[in-house]
């Protein structure tokens, strides 16, 4: 057997090597060229003539009004949806409020009738030993009411969303709101008078309301017929507004589109009132 020399063992780790290597870098080239970088470009081509030119514009501005009909058509069902949620709450919110402003109407009437009831006794009850003793009349002498809602409205006004309302309803919603301050002033006078009567109550070490037996000095007798003459007023004028407020909460609950019918309303319903 020929011993090969250092050379020839050389030579073949050589050749080997040639044989080997390219077989894996073909591979890897194949694999890189198989697999290419996503590279997107849009279409696109000279424009040459006045056709092509008026075409291309012609292709860009029908996108954009596409574009401009699509995001408004969104827009207005949007809107649609906003203006049918807020009619429906303010439906829900005045139906509410129609009965709690039918007990508060009742109430500021009888304690008016209550108040009037007992000015005149005071004032024809005579005076014995400086003294003027009374019994007022039974009945109710406080106004018991609750505080209707009105937030609805406000809420919209204060986002926005009450521009969505057709002018008409939002009317009839604004003359709600009218008489919703009406009707909170009227209650605040009733609280500013009540509380100067309850302070009269504590000087005299007695109680105001009805089937109440006091004894009182001409002074105190003529500040308490002035005390209930302000609450006459007071819920006169509470009643006078909770009646407009009251119709114009009807209005909205039974979806009614005319103003002026609310107005007609609220004249018939204010007339037919029990003084």
């Amino acid at each position: 057997m020929t011993d090969r020399t250092e050379s020839d063992k050389s030579h073949e780790f050589a050749d080997s090597a040639t044989t080997e290597i390219p077989q894996d870098a073909d591979a890897r080239s194949t694999l890189e060229i198989s697999v290419p970088m996503l590279d997107v470009h849009a279409p696109h081509e000279s424009i040459h003539t006045w056709k092509s030119f008026y075409i291309h514009i012609a292709t860009i501005v029908v996108g954009l009004l596409i574009a401009v009909a699509l995001e408004q058509t969104v827009e207005a069902i949007h809107h649609r949806h906003e203006r049918g949620k807020l009619i429906r709450e303010m439906r829900e919110e005045a139906e509410h409020n129609v009965e709690t402003l039918r007990f508060d109407i009742r109430s500021a009437g009888e304690a008016k009738r209550w108040a009037d009831a007992a000015i005149l006794l005071l004032q024809q009850a005579p005076v014995a030993s400086g003294t003027v003793t009374v019994t007022l009349p039974a009945g109710i002498a406080v106004i018991e009411g609750h505080q209707p809602s009105r937030a609805v409205w406000d809420i919209a006004k204060s986002n926005g969303k009450a521009g969505l309302i057709p002018d008409n309803l939002a009317e009839i919603y604004d003359r709600q709101a009218f008489e919703a301050t009406s009707v909170e002033a009227a209650v605040q006078k009733v609280i500013t008078n009540k509380s100067s009567i309850e302070a009269l109550e504590a000087r005299i070490h007695g109680r105001v309301q009805g089937g109440a037996t006091l004894e009182l000095s001409p002074q105190e007798r003529d500040e308490l017929v002035l005390g209930l003459s302000r609450n006459v007023a007071a819920s006169s004028e509470l009643v006078y507004a909770a009646i407009g407020w009251q119709v114009a909460a009807e209005a909205v609950g039974h979806n009614l589109q005319s103003r002026a019918d609310v107005d007609a309303n609220t004249d018939n319903r204010r007339a037919a009132q029990p003084q």
